[in-house]
């Protein structure tokens, strides 16, 4: 939308390409997180009641077989993103290593961002700022950073969802030896942040809107 807003480039082709690459690249993340937590025993049958919060614990996945479909998705991004390499060039690839790097570093490693304060920062700037440069990017070729002002709202709403889902899991969370932010600011001023970042996402919105696109 912002590209063909800003500069009218529009390519259906490039836009479904970049939204199965998104769609791959969420799997991984997801995929891998289950696998992290499996492992970890931050998943099992006492705290997720819910199989789908557990689907390793409750359908006996095997690890190797998670990792696999997990390398499977990040692969499919990659393979489907190759077109869009060769019509815009190399900068595309530098975002979705970054992209790449952030599912990895999300789950996995010695301090996931899981782990942390840090996940709704993490996932509001990736899947809100980086992906939304990347598909104004692959539809523009153009390297137009105010883009990334344009995209304070899916920021800032996508990090409030986490924040939302971290509020829901305070107790799971502090079991597993997990620092999120709710668990360091506390439940009711974590529920005071989320409602007052939906109220920030619409007025910037508005003042998009109304500054950017006035007709």
């Amino acid at each position: 939308v912002l590209a063909y807003g800003l500069k009218g480039d529009f390519s259906l082709l490039r836009l479904i390409l970049l939204l199965f690459c998104a769609v791959f690249m969420h799997c991984a993340v997801n995929a891998l997180n289950h696998l992290f937590d499996f492992l970890k025993d931050t998943d099992n049958l006492e705290n997720c009641l819910d199989p789908h919060d557990a689907p390793m614990v409750y359908h006996n996945l095997h690890p190797r077989t998670v990792a696999a479909l997990a390398v499977f998705y990040l692969f499919m991004a990659l393979a489907l993103s190759l077109y869009l390499l060769l019509q815009v060039g190399w900068p595309l690839l530098f975002m979705g290593v970054f992209g790449a790097a952030v599912v990895v570093c999300y789950a996995g490693g010695p301090l996931p961002i899981t782990h942390t304060p840090f996940g709704e920062l993490a996932a509001g700037f990736t899947m809100g700022g980086v992906i939304t440069f990347a598909a104004y990017y692959s539809m523009t070729a153009s390297l137009d950073w105010v883009v990334l002002l344009y995209a304070l709202p899916p920021i800032i709403t996508i990090g409030c969802i986490l924040l939302l889902n971290n509020v829901c899991d305070i107790e799971k969370d502090i079991e597993a030896g997990r620092r999120t932010m709710p668990i360091l600011i506390g439940r009711k001023k974590a529920t005071l942040l989320l409602k007052g970042g939906y109220v920030v996402a619409a007025v910037i919105i508005e003042a998009i809107l109304i500054i950017s696109f006035p007709k």
